[in-house]
């Protein structure tokens, strides 16, 4: 499988085994926060203490050994594109760079995570991708911006597809069904049951990635709503859910 869980001291982290650049995709697992978010809690929006927030994302840097502080946008489940270092405040889901020592990331708490790299140029991509970044196309708008401004050619595209929510646990509205129906094979992504449905990102967001002619797609498989003990999920948790982070540094 190309998706272990590792432990850096107390600190339990995703890595794919494929990509060659500094990664990690965060669990719940070697934080200090308390409960409803215990304990690796990365967002500062979900009510939890700004300092022990604060001190879990030095845990997360540290244990994922990455330069600094992770370069992120302000998301707002769209597909808009920023380059770090990323400016205070935008809003976006995309983050690019090709600079050395500069993580970019995105926060997720049952959205999908993807982190690309280019194995010739060294540029690297993080993207946060709900329904909404899904139907809008936000990883398809990640690699067309690498290729734009860094002249990444999709063929030597490394794509991990982190942890989410699954089909197995995601219901959705027939809204959701209808704003996917663009996809290659959505027969694929929707599964009914009855009259219910339900939406299978990940998938969604592989048969985008292969669209736009990335040459390698990893999936991890895992599903944060159903894995209790190692996810955080906002569709179980609700509000009070904790925040786990997706970076990729340039290797």
């Amino acid at each position: 499988m190309a998706f272990e869980v590792v432990r850096e001291g107390e600190v339990a982290l995703i890595r794919c085994t494929a990509l060659e650049s500094r990664h990690a995709f965060s669990t719940r697992q070697g934080g200090t926060s308390e409960a409803p978010y215990a304990s690796l809690n990365l967002g500062l929006s979900s009510g939890d203490e700004r300092s022990r927030v604060l001190a879990n994302r030095e845990r997360f840097v540290s244990a994922g050994g990455f330069s600094g502080p992770i370069q992120v946008a302000h998301q707002v489940h769209g597909a808009d594109v920023h380059a770090a270092p990323v400016p205070e405040g935008a809003k976006g889901d995309v983050v690019i760079t090709d600079r050395p020592a500069t993580p970019v990331g995105v926060f997720v708490a049952d959205c999908v995570p993807i982190l690309i790299e280019d194995a010739r140029t060294g540029a690297v991509a993080a993207v946060h991708a709900g329904w909404r970044g899904t139907a809008k196309g936000a990883v398809t708008a990640a690699v067309e911006a690498l290729a734009e401004r860094y002249g990444a050619q999709p063929a030597d595209l490394r794509a991990a597809i982190g942890p989410s929510i699954k089909g197995c646990c995601y219901r959705v509205g027939e809204e959701v069904v209808e704003a996917l129906g663009h996809l290659s094979a959505p027969e694929r992504v929707v599964r009914r049951e009855g009259e219910a449905a339900f939406v299978d990102l990940q998938e969604a967001n592989r048969q985008l990635l292969a669209a736009a002619g990335v040459g390698a797609i990893h999936v991890s498989g895992l599903c944060t709503h159903c894995s209790t003990d190692l996810f955080f999920s906002y569709r179980r948790e609700g509000e009070r859910s904790g925040r786990m982070l997706a970076a990729i540094e340039r290797a």
